[in-house]
C-alpha cells in the first residue's frame, strides 16, 4: 500500500476528507495558464483508499454526517481564502 501526498482543488471532496478524519498538510496556490488563482490543497493518505473515497464522493456513495461536513467545508473555504489573500499580497511586492 504505498503512501502518496494527493492534491485537490474540490472544496467540497475535500471537506468530506475531514469530515471523516484526514487532515490536509499543505495548501497550494499558484496561477494557471490564463492567469487565474489555482488553489490545490494536499492530502497525505493510502492511493487506493483516497482512489476508492474518490470515486464514492464523485458517484455519491459516500455519507457523512452533514452537520460536520458543512463545517469543514466552511472551514476549508475559509483557509483557501486566507492562503489566496496571502499569494496575492506577496505578488504586490514581487
Amino acid at each position: 500500500m504505498e503512501k502518496v501526498n494527493f492534491r485537490y482543488s474540490d472544496s467540497y471532496f475535500i471537506g468530506f476528507l475531514m469530515t471523516i478524519g484526514y487532515e490536509h498538510n499543505h495548501i497550494e496556490v499558484n496561477k494557471d495558464r490564463n492567469g487565474n488563482i489555482k488553489t490545490f490543497v494536499h492530502i497525505e493518505g493510502i492511493k487506493d483508499d483516497l482512489i476508492d473515497l474518490f470515486n464514492d464522493f464523485q458517484n455519491g456513495n459516500a455519507s457523512v454526517n452533514p452537520k460536520s461536513y458543512a463545517t469543514n467545508i466552511k472551514k476549508i473555504k475559509k483557509l483557501i481564502a486566507a492562503e489566496q489573500l496571502k499569494y496575492q499580497a506577496n505578488q504586490l511586492s514581487v
